[in-house]
């Protein structure tokens, strides 16, 4: 039965591990792509919402001194096309031409014998109520006599050699030949002009063909925009020269979703996702839910970090952050796996020269090394200044070496802060995971196992029996861990921590009896076992009151699981044989519901009842741990606990070498 739920419970987990790994995978692909996946729309006039800063060193057009190069050819192309301008003659319209012009003599012979006399109303009536009116009102009588007589044969002329819709009035006195007073003149090109229709135009795409291979020789003007270029500060306003830059360097924005980058983000994340898969899968570690949602949370706030703040500014990209975490929460193998494979996908993601993130991905290592020989958070941030060190020899460096990357103070003091801040920050936000997260990380449990702590030196003085059974059942639960891959440290601390409550009441558990008085003696067999069981509640108060991380005192309440108080059950059921209901002589539970859980409820009934028993032979022995096992296992207190078969029988075999390796007989030497 235990096999079969055991095996469901690793397939659901395996499900849902599964999916919360694809669905991390997804999301740290967009939030690291962002900016590629939905670039921003860089708005002409608008002000910049971040500075853009170029990478690599670009060549770049300068649009506005190739526009004036341009402008000058044009200049050029226009005089010469005003000399010699592609005309297309029509001379279809002549006839009509004259038509208009014979008339317009007629009305303007009128109009000029009666303007005098006519009001502007009238004079604006006369001509229909255009503004053709406004042309002539400066011209009299005595204008339209002098110029009357030179208009048919002006006007052939003109349509003789050619009409373009206008006409200079040096042209008309060179036709007329005889000196003509100016403002005649002006009024001769005025009915000229309102009456003829052009016969000549100009060709006009010849132009624009002409003008387009000539501006096609004009060469651009470029310009060079060194690494680490700015090419616009965060605020200022978009110029047509700066959004001119942006675009040319593809970095001006687009409005749609960006599906190409999309389906590379999770191309590379998944390959990075299944790497990480198939090592922790060599490695045997084992994923609780709490620690995938803490996992999950780091991944994900690291990469919208990159995504959405850091993307352009190596200094601060968080490699070293995510290996210290990962490290300090889980282990330090982990740590190194998982920062060198988000250190790969970012440099994909925001196309960084690899070259500028040495200093980074140096401070990444210094990490594993600072994680490994720290013992507490204080020596976290003393690694700070070590990171920082890192982070400016390395840019120092890279800073002679590159011909890319040119040096700066500024930059300097950024590798440095990044390096401090790193190990300061995440040792002061330590502790805030921990709650938030319910997880506990190997300083804090470094902490715990300190036999000087309040509570284990209370045990210590309080139940001195308790607290050597406590020391005992740690060491055959730490090899246990240790055989079948489980967290051996949390284990052990929890083993540390399970008995705690016997400080409220010492004297009724048996280890704590050093004289012939028992005061079970004077108890109902009921009230024994409720005393017995009292010990679980009150340890859990103890641990909250003193500030115990829920992952350590959760072995408290789960360390006896749902199981029978045997011995006072028995004795009741001597006293009334009807008794059935075993309810008021069980604890309240909850089952382990993890494997060092499960390996802290064998342990302490294992070493319990061997010592209580004395027994010594190792045939006895192993029949002993082999039964407390299977009874633990047809009472269904393994159930939740994740445990198969195989490891039960390591956990078993690891309980004897313990045994076995305390009690083994020493030889006799002889005297002399």
């Amino acid at each position: 039965m235990i096999q079969e739920k055991n095996t469901e419970n690793r397939i659901l987990k395996l499900i849902l591990f599964s999916s919360v790994i694809t669905i991390l995978a997804i999301f740290c692909a967009v939030l690291l792509w962002y900016q590629k996946i939905f670039p921003h729309k860089f708005m002409l006039g608008e002000r910049a919402p971040y500075s853009i800063i170029v990478e690599k060193e670009s060549l770049v057009i300068d649009k506005k001194e190739t526009e004036k190069r341009k402008n000058k050819a044009k200049e050029k192309l226009l005089e010469y096309f005003l000399k010699k301008p592609p005309l297309q003659r029509d001379d279809s319209f002549n006839k009509e031409s004259l038509k208009i012009l014979n008339k317009k003599i007629k009305n303007l012979d009128e109009f000029f014998q009666e303007k005098n006399n006519m009001t502007n109303e009238e004079i604006k009536d006369f001509f229909l109520g255009n503004d053709e009116y406004k042309r002539y009102l400066e011209f009299n009588r005595k204008n339209w006599l002098n110029i009357k007589k030179y208009i048919p044969e002006t006007a052939n002329l003109i349509l003789k050699h050619g009409y373009i819709g206008n006409i200079e009035e040096k042209t008309l006195k060179n036709i007329i030949k005889e000196k003509i007073h100016e403002k005649d003149i002006s009024l001769l090109r005025t009915v000229i002009q309102d009456s003829l229709i052009p016969n000549i135009s100009i060709d006009i795409s010849k132009f624009d063909e002409f003008e387009k291979q000539e501006l096609s020789k004009v060469s651009p003007v470029f310009i060079i925009i060194p690494a680490k270029g700015i090419i616009i500060k965060k605020g200022e306003i978009i110029t047509l020269e700066k959004y001119s830059l942006l675009k040319q360097l593809n970095i001006y924005g687009k409005n749609n979703f960006n599906i190409y980058e999309f389906r590379e983000a999770l191309i590379f994340t998944f390959l990075a996702t299944l790497f990480f898969l198939f090592y922790i899968r060599l490695e045997k570690f084992k994923f609780t839910f709490r620690r995938i949602v803490l996992f999950s949370t780091i991944l994900l706030t690291a990469s919208a970090f990159i995504g959405f703040f850091v993307y352009d500014k190596p200094a601060f990209l968080p490699f070293a952050a995510v290996n210290l975490l990962i490290s300090i929460f889980f282990n330090l193998s982990i740590g190194l796996i998982v920062g060198l494979l988000f250190c790969f996908i970012s440099i994909l993601a925001i196309d960084i020269n690899p070259f500028f993130l040495i200093p980074s991905i140096a401070a990444m290592l210094m990490t594993n090394i600072i994680s490994r020989k720290a013992n507490n958070r204080a020596d976290l941030v003393k690694g700070g200044i070590v990171l920082a060190t890192v982070q400016m020899s390395a840019f120092i460096l890279i800073s002679i070496i590159s011909r890319n990357l040119s040096f700066s103070f500024l930059e300097l003091s950024y590798h440095a802060l990044a390096g401090f801040f790193t190990a300061f920050i995440i040792s002061n936000i330590m502790p805030f995971l921990e709650i938030i997260f319910a997880v506990v990380n190997r300083f804090r449990l470094k902490e715990l196992s300190d036999l000087e702590q309040p509570l284990l030196k209370k045990l210590k003085e309080i139940a001195p029996g308790t607290f050597e059974h406590t020391l005992t059942v740690a060491d055959f639960a730490n090899d246990a861990a240790q055989k079948i891959g489980a967290d051996s440290e949390l284990t052990r601390v929890g083993v540390l921590y399970h008995d705690i409550g016997k400080i409220a009441n010492p004297k009724i558990f048996i280890e704590n009896q050093f004289n012939s008085y028992n005061p079970h003696d004077d108890m109902t067999p009921l009230e024994s076992a409720k005393k017995l069981i009292r010990h679980v509640e009150k340890g859990i108060e103890l641990a909250k009151k003193e500030g115990i991380p829920e992952p350590v005192y959760c072995f408290i309440a789960s360390h006896q699981g749902t199981s029978k108080v045997g011995h006072f059950f028995n004795k009741a059921k001597e006293i009334d044989p009807t008794l059935v209901d075993d309810s008021d002589y069980r604890y309240l539970g909850p089952k382990p519901l993890s494997k060092e859980e499960g390996i802290v409820m064998l342990a302490d009934a294992v070493e319990a009842t061997i010592r209580s028993l004395k027994l010594s032979d190792e045939r006895e022995v192993k029949a002993t741990i082999n039964k407390i096992i299977n009874n633990k296992i047809e009472d269904y207190q393994l159930i939740n606990s994740t445990l198969t078969k195989i490891e039960i029988n390591k956990i078993a075999e690891s309980f004897f070498e313990n045994w076995k390796n305390k009690n083994h007989k020493r030889i006799k030497y002889e005297e002399g």
